[in-house]
């Protein structure tokens, strides 16, 4: 199994290489499936790691939409941090549009 701190480094690599060289990035399940080919396995630990660091690098350049809580309920934002995507009573329906969010940039 690879070093977990090897891999984390090269994920915040990758992402911001994507970023800054096509202005993107691509989706997190992606970054794994490059991982595992660059590293042989990747155990569940890491990918949750791996999955930390998707997501800092990616807030930290505004790439991906957001989660917040304001008030009693959660809100999805885009990734200015602006603009409301929608509102939820709890932050686990917060998270399902993200992920519906996601899955429709995927299919592109």
């Amino acid at each position: 199994m690879a070093d977990t701190h090897l891999i984390i480094e090269w994920v915040e690599d990758e992402i911001e290489k994507d970023f800054f060289y096509r202005a993107e990035i691509d989706t997190f399940k992606n970054y794994v499936a490059k991982a595992d080919m660059q590293f042989g396995f990747v155990s569940s630990d890491q990918v949750d790691l791996m999955e930390t660091t998707y997501y800092g690098v990616a807030s930290k350049y505004n790439l991906i939409e957001k989660i917040e809580k304001r008030g009693d309920k959660w809100v999805v934002l885009d990734s200015s941090g602006e603009k409301v995507l929608g509102t939820h009573e709890t932050e686990e329906k917060a998270k399902k549009q993200l992920a519906a969010i996601e899955i429709s940039k995927q299919k592109g």
